[in-house]
């Protein structure tokens, strides 16, 4: 199973084309795209995907540009009815037996209440959370690894962590260079064949922001 997850940055505005030939490149099972919004740029790479074989497509927010999340997917992906704080930027979905949530956390206050959602929701068998958690060492919270943490207390493994001995904190360009995508299994998933990497080059080849976050479960 192959997840691509990936800030897209405003929409994509301007650079739809480039965007869906960076995702095709990939041949993911499931995309997930964060900064997705309902407008003429969302509209264009959902066509896009769907020409490509993503027949289902579900989103965060009907909100016409709305930052939110977008998913995709070749086989079908049905919503799960899990009320978060901030709906229109988080997507809970079902896929091929597995829950995903999805999440687009535009800033601290966002994160803070996804944090405090997934506290009140407990540990979810068969589950991964993926998406942009707005994380890393950078304006008035130098030492974000306490927000990473209490997902773990809930019962939920940080996949990046375990699979690399050294933290790196340098996955978006910007003020503080931050790594704020992340992606989580519940504890009963065996990720030891697992493996979570990032494509910087959508970042060298000014397409975003974010680098493409590539999960393998």
């Amino acid at each position: 199973m192959l997840v691509a997850n990936w800030n897209i940055k405003w929409s994509g505005l301007g650079k739809e084309n480039h965007i869906c030939q960076k995702l095709k490149m990939v041949c993911a099972d499931l995309i997930v795209l964060t900064e997705f919004k309902n407008n003429d740029s969302g509209k264009h790479i959902a066509d896009s995907l769907y020409r490509e074989g993503y027949i289902h497509h579900i989103r965060s927010s009907e909100s016409v540009n709305k930052n939110g999340v977008g998913v995709f997917a070749k086989d079908l992906i049905e919503r799960k009815s899990i009320i978060f704080f901030d709906n229109e930027n988080t997507c809970s979905i079902l896929h091929n037996g597995m829950t995903y949530i999805c999440t687009f956390c535009a800033n601290d206050d966002v994160t803070s209440s996804f944090l405090n959602d997934i506290e009140k929701l407990g540990f979810q068998i068969n589950t991964v959370i993926i998406g942009d958690l707005n994380t890393g060492p950078r304006g008035s919270k130098p030492n974000r690894y306490e927000d990473l943490n209490r997902l773990v207390k809930c019962g939920y493994k940080d996949i990046w962590r375990i699979k690399h001995t050294d933290i790196c904190w340098s996955f978006q360009f910007g003020n503080g260079k931050s790594q704020p995508d992340h992606a989580f299994s519940s504890n009963d998933i065996d990720i030891n064949n697992s493996n979570v990497d990032f494509d910087l080059s959508p970042i060298f080849e000014g397409l975003s922001d974010h680098g493409m976050m590539v999960l393998e479960l």
